[in-house]
Formats: C-alpha cells, sequence, structure tokens
C-alpha cells in the first residue's frame, strides 16, 4: 500500500508542479494521501524520529528558497502533528476503545491545521480510521470514521478542481475501492514475491527520503523551467 501511495504521490506532484492543466495526473493523485495517513494510524506506536523533523525541515526549506508559498505547511509538517494528537490521545486512554468523544477531541484538536496545515483534521480521521482497523474496532467505527474522512476529502476536492464528470467519476470509484481496501484488511500491505520484490520493499522502507527528494527536485525543476510552473503558485 505504502508503495501505492508513493507512486500515485509522485503522479500528483508532477500534475500540480509541471503540467496543472492536466487535471487527469491529480484524479489519480487523490490515491495517496488517505492511504499515508491511514498507515500511520495503522502502526503500533507512533514515532516521532529526528529523520521526520529534519525531512520537513528539507521540504520548507526548499519551498522556501524556491519561492513557493510557506502559509501552508509541507504534508510531513501534518504528519508530525498528527503524530503528537495521537501521542496525547492514546496517553489519556482515547485510543483503546471506540468511543464518540474520542473522534469529538481529535476533530476539535486539530480543527486549527485547516488555517496553516495540509488537509487539516481530515489528515487526523485517517489516522484514527487506521488506528481503529489495526485494533480491529467494530465495522461501525473502521467504517463510519474511513467514510467520513473519504466524504470531508471528496468534498474538498470537488471545491478545489474543476473536474470533468469523468474525472469525478474516476474520483469516486477510487474513493469506494479505498473502503474495502483499508477498512477490511486486517495488515493492510501486498505479499509479493516476484522478482521486483527487493525494488517495492525498497521505495517502501524510504518512501521519507524519497518524497523529500521528489519534492526537492520538482520545485527546482517547476522554477527552471517557468513555462510549465503552475501559473497559480
Amino acid at each position: 500500500l505504502k508503495f501505492l501511495a508513493l507512486v500515485t504521490m509522485v503522479i500528483d506532484h508532477i500534475g500540480y508542479f509541471l503540467y496543472p492543466d492536466q487535471l487527469w495526473l491529480r484524479a489519480f493523485g487523490r490515491t495517496a494521501f488517505p492511504i499515508f495517513f491511514f498507515l500511520i494510524g495503522y502502526s503500533r506506536t507512533f514515532p516521532l524520529h529526528i529523520e521526520l523533523f529534519f525531512y520537513a525541515s528539507v521540504v520548507m526549506i526548499s519551498r522556501w528558497v524556491f519561492g513557493y508559498d510557506l502559509l501552508t505547511a509541507d504534508i510531513l509538517v501534518t504528519a508530525i502533528v498528527v503524530r503528537c494528537i495521537l501521542k496525547i490521545m492514546h496517553r489519556y486512554n482515547y485510543l483503546s476503545e471506540p468511543r464518540l468523544e474520542a473522534v469529538i477531541v481529535a476533530f476539535t484538536l486539530s480543527a486549527p491545521m485547516f488555517l496553516l496545515l495540509s488537509y487539516g483534521p481530515i489528515a487526523l480521521l485517517f489516522a484514527l480510521a487506521g488506528h481503529y482497523t489495526r485494533l480491529q474496532f467494530p465495522v461501525f467505527w473502521r467504517y463510519g470514521v474511513l467514510v467520513l474522512a473519504l466524504v470531508l476529502h471528496a468534498l474538498i476536492t470537488y471545491s478545489a478542481f474543476e473536474f470533468s464528470y469523468l474525472q469525478l467519476g474516476v474520483v469516486l470509484v477510487i474513493y469506494l475501492s479505498l473502503i474495502p481496501l483499508l477498512s477490511l484488511t486486517p495488515k493492510p500491505t501486498f505479499r509479493y514475491a516476484g522478482p521486483a520484490q527487493k525494488y517495492l520493499k525498497y521505495f517502501s522502507r524510504n518512501t521519507l527520503q524519497w518524497y523529500a527528494l521528489h519534492i526537492v527536485v520538482l520545485h527546482f525543476w517547476a522554477r527552471a523551467l517557468p513555462h510549465l510552473a503552475n501559473p497559480m503558485l
């Protein structure tokens, strides 16, 4: 799943930075964000490794160097905040059993994220869905939180992009496919024993490094080739 998210994320960012008129790239890229944050919540712990802070800093410095907007922080910063909130909720026993107030507390804590962080509280909802799946909470909770996050994400997608009806249909199919793929999977990973297995493992285990690298490269590429850069940036 992590490799799938990595590939679709690169497709999405190529569309964002280099080919803003090619909305099909952005449509297929809608797959990445839900999977990444679902897997953050699915983790047994919510570590805050120094690597995460380092690569978040690298990406933010790159945004500054190449003249991109700094008011909205990179998604790695969102990941740090989400993990911090999950740690707080775990400490106060809001994650050990299905509780409506846990979802309300999570959404309240993360609401200010809408102002400065990519995706805001929707990121936390996907992480909660991942956590509920790992602990095998009742289907109502796994489906409920996941569907809520997908609906909110779909609304933001609808308002942010001028997709055609066909592109919107593809996005909806992607979202509907993610429901069984994530919520009904005891362990969200694919077992592949083919010749490319080592490459899949390599990219999956080094997602953080590849994320930072491809963002910096795209920042440079977009600025070096201004006729391809998104005029809205």
